[in-house]
């Protein structure tokens, strides 16, 4: 991270620290726990899709498994179904969370500056 006129840049390591996770957990945890076949590889191509963009990313990636190796009808149905929902529920949680916990304050006159309220 580098500070440059009082604005903080983030470099790329955060992005690669994410694909680290993202295949780790898909290798690791997702693959062995979906049964280690070609169902489990859909799967986890398209979570690693939704770890690292969202539903249409993970679609794409299981699109593009699907012209070289053939469908998975569970795959291409659980995954967007799931994912979408997950997304949907960590919204309706975190979005309310974050609201209430950074409200603006007035600051000396009439500077609104966003403080964080525990």
């Amino acid at each position: 991270m580098e500070f440059a006129d009082g604005v903080l840049r983030v470099d790329g390591s955060l992005a690669v620290t994410q694909f680290i996770v993202a295949v780790a957990n898909n290798i690791f945890v997702v693959f062995p726990a979906m049964g280690r076949n070609y169902d489990a590889a859909m799967i986890s191509a398209g979570l690693g899709g939704i770890s690292l963009g969202a539903t249409p990313t993970a679609m794409a990636n299981m699109a593009a498994v699907i012209k070289r190796h053939g469908a998975s009808h569970r795959a291409f149905i659980s995954v967007p179904l799931v994912c979408a929902f997950f997304v949907d529920l960590a919204n309706a949680v975190l979005i309310p969370l974050f609201l209430g916990r950074f409200r603006p304050t007035l600051d000396q006159g009439s500077h609104i500056s966003m403080g964080m309220t525990l």
